[in-house]
């Protein structure tokens, strides 16, 4: 039987002492280590390969000395090295380098750091960067782990910068200290210069020591390409080292850096919920749960402002700050292509989505609170610039969920207003227009129980939060969901609790459906004029008298959408809710079906701006998101 791939990889690696093993076996052995190790700590790799994994650590951690804190405290040596300075591991140390102790405590506490479930956890007393305040545990996010598998893997294929960005508040920083932990646990006298904003100086860990000064102090240090050269928030230096840059978006700091020949990119997420709820139970007890939700609400996934500030006021003042003091959403819009940044409202009013290649995004609202704020009064100051933007940028998918807030708060407004909108039947041939009649405005409904009290032909909204499945509804039978992208899968559960507060019948009406392929297929007939409207009109709001074999007691469920994709937009598939957190893996959930007969329709909104005007004037370039 043929050994896994994993395996091979494995036994491939150099079997000789690490004198033998050169910087690319090293990354090999870094990467396959990474990807296993999760397995190893679980018991799920087998006990021969278990053992040929621990070897192979063995061996590149050979002389690496993972003394305690304590036996880490002993400066270098002061032999001679000849230039007027000291060695230090064979190599000459300038005599203005500093030993500075409290971080070489910091540096032994790492090879001395346990992984307790998902934590990396520092020996008593030691702290991260021997700071009090960022304590003696970090949370391993599966970002973290991915990210470092990909560092490895481009680094095996030559590409040496690598600039990890993403939304700020996330934790980017403890991503380094990560791969601080990896290194000085794996290799045998690592190098790694760490140069963060904020610190006066910069800091050189090898061996058992750490040296403090200036970039141009550790100038040997960084030409080496087997030296690692760690960089927070600042421009890095053009060098041979082996560089990963952690920043917040700010073209100022990597936009020259990823011009380099073997640089790249990448991007981080914020944190899911589940993170933030595991990080609140270790490391915040002091905060109540119902607190972080409701932060959670307002905020998203960064733990900065939910977790960290959560008990400052004047933070957790500054988010409806910036929401009322932006202007308008085009405003916030085109600060994404502002190159520098210095406490924008962008950063916290929008958060950076990431793909699961970890290098693909798009731009979106930080929280539903955040959308349903900055897509109130404030945007129909600018409707026909939103309007513009909105078909301007149709082919973007960057700005995917900004579009989709934007397109739905437009879309609320021209369904309420009311008149002719195309539509075509997803189930059938049917199309044609559909006739809506102007509703009162009403502030979005927050529960099932007041749906139950939405008279009928009425078109009201929905609270996203809660009506995961349907932004908006007519009663008794039409359902709308508004979406910018041609995939919308149908949130089953979400639906079945929506259409379990209707009513199957009620008198009056919101809506007419004119039907354009029925009087197509009768061109020239009797049955297509005017004089046959009972045809040609068909109620699909209030009244019992449905149309072409439509049931009273079936739901229609209205996808509307922009021009782009109205002819192309196909059938959706029903969403079956995921298995609750703690379930049994083997019991197989039952599966849901519709509690009410679902029709799928698609419904065309027009905003008829002057799109060709907006392009000449490069408004979607301007409006382009750089990171």
């Amino acid at each position: 039987m043929e050994s896994p791939p994993w395996l091979q990889r494995l036994y491939a690696l150099p079997r000789q002492g690490p004198d033998s093993i050169t910087s690319d076996d090293m990354l090999r052995a870094l990467l396959l280590i990474e990807e296993l190790e999760p397995g190893l700590r679980e018991g799920a790799v087998p006990e021969d390969a278990s053992m040929a994994i621990k070897s192979i650590k063995l061996r590149l951690a050979k002389g690496s000395g993972a003394a305690g804190p304590a036996a880490a405290a002993a400066p270098p040596s002061t032999a001679p090295g000849g230039a007027g300075g000291a060695r230090q591991n064979g190599a000459v140390v300038p005599e203005a380098l500093v030993y500075d102790c409290p971080m070489a405590n910091f540096w032994a506490g790492l090879r001395q750091a346990e992984i307790e479930g998902d934590f990396l956890k520092l020996p008593e007393g030691c702290f991260l960067l021997d700071d009090q305040d960022m304590g003696r545990e970090l949370l391993i996010r599966g970002s973290y782990s991915a990210l470092l598998r990909i560092v490895l893997a481009l680094m095996l294929d030559d590409i040496t910068k690598v600039a990890i960005t993403g939304s700020p508040g996330i934790g980017k920083s403890y991503f380094l200290f990560y791969l601080m932990f990896t290194l000085a646990t794996t290799l045998a006298q690592p190098v790694v210069v760490l140069h963060i904003r904020g610190l006066q100086r910069v800091l050189c860990f090898t061996g058992s020591t750490v040296l403090t000064g200036t970039l141009r102090d550790f100038y040997h240090q960084l030409d080496d390409p087997k030296t690692w050269y760690l960089v927070d928030e600042v421009e890095p230096v053009f060098c041979r080292a082996k560089t990963v840059l952690v920043s917040s978006p700010n073209r100022n700091i990597y936009h020259a850096f990823l011009k380099q020949r073997g640089a790249t990119q990448r991007f981080m997420p914020v944190w899911t919920k589940d993170e933030i709820d595991l990080c609140r139970a270790r490391l915040h007890t002091e905060l109540e749960q119902e607190v972080v939700d409701d932060l959670w609400a307002k905020w998203g996934g960064r733990p900065r402002y939910v977790l960290e500030k959560a008990l400052d006021p004047v933070v957790q003042a500054s988010l409806d700050f910036a929401i009322y003091s932006c202007p308008d959403v085009m405003t916030l819009v085109r600060s994404l292509s502002e190159h520098g940044r210095v406490d924008k409202a962008s950063d916290r009013l929008l958060t950076i989505e990431v793909g699961e290649d970890y290098a693909t995004t798009r731009m979106a609202f930080a929280s539903s609170y955040i959308a349903e704020g900055m897509s109130a009064q404030p945007l129909m100051n600018k409707q026909e610039e939103v309007q513009m933007w909105l078909r301007a940028t149709e082919d973007n998918t960057i700005f995917g969920s900004l579009r989709g807030v934007l397109f739905e708060r437009l879309a609320h407004r021209a369904l309420q207003e009311g008149g002719e909108f195309d539509f075509r039947d997803l189930d059938g041939p049917e199309q044609g227009k559909v006739t809506i009649t102007r509703s009162p405005l009403m502030p979005p409904f927050r529960s099932l129980g007041e749906v139950s009290q939405i008279p009928a032909g009425v078109y009201a909204r929905l609270r996203s939060r809660t009506f995961a499945a349907v932004d908006a509804l007519i009663k008794p039978n039409m359902l709308f969901q508004m979406s910018v992208g041609s995939e919308h899968p149908v949130k089953l559960a979400g639906l079945n609790a929506v259409m379990g507060t209707l009513s199957s019948t009620s008198s009056g009406g919101g809506c007419d459906r004119s039907n354009d392929s029925a009087s197509n297929s009768r061109s020239g007939s009797d049955s297509g004029s005017k004089g046959d409207s009972s045809d040609e009109h068909n109620s699909m709001g209030g009244t019992a008298e449905v149309s072409a074999g439509v049931s009273a007691e079936e739901v229609q469920l209205f996808f509307v959408v922009p021009p782009a994709i109205f002819k192309t937009f196909k059938r959706q598939a029903f969403e079956q809710p995921k298995p609750e957190k703690g379930a049994d893996p083997s019991s197989k959930p039952r599966k849901l079906k519709p509690v009410r007969p679902v029709r799928q329709l698609v419904l065309k909104v027009e905003f008829r701006a002057r799109v060709a005007h907006a392009r000449r004037a490069g408004l979607p370039q301007r409006m382009a998101f750089r990171v």
